[in-house]
């Protein structure tokens, strides 16, 4: 895909998200341009702020999966499929393919929830 392409692509991607997720137009970019850097995202925020939205929003427009988790603070590596966990003392450095349906990627949104102190 020649640059040209790419960027036509990135703004068609970013255009569609638009649609739906309104007054946030750096994050829109910010994470079409990760995915297609082959990077991950971590969305943090307060509920209702439309991470969910904005995940399901990626997934339709690139015509992947979306598969949600929802995150809390007792939740443990273990349970999110595909994660790893470093057995050498060494922080593990999991590959980061492109999410997509064939990879079994998940788009994942954070949706937790910290109470008064104890």
């Amino acid at each position: 895909m020649g640059t040209k392409t790419t960027v036509d692509t990135a703004r068609k991607i970013v255009d569609n998200l638009a649609i739906v997720i309104k007054g946030k137009p750096r994050v829109l970019e910010h994470v079409v341009a990760t995915l297609l850097a082959g990077g991950n995202i971590l969305m943090e925020d307060v509920p209702g702020v439309g991470k969910t939205t904005l995940a399901k929003a990626l997934a339709y427009s690139i015509k992947g999966e979306f598969r949600r988790i929802q995150f809390t603070p007792d939740l443990l590596p273990a349970d999110n499929p595909g994660s790893s966990l470093p057995t050498s003392g060494k922080p593990a450095a999991p590959s980061a393919p492109p999410i997509s349906k064939s990879s079994g990627r998940y788009l994942q949104s954070w949706s937790g929830f910290s109470g008064p102190e104890a």
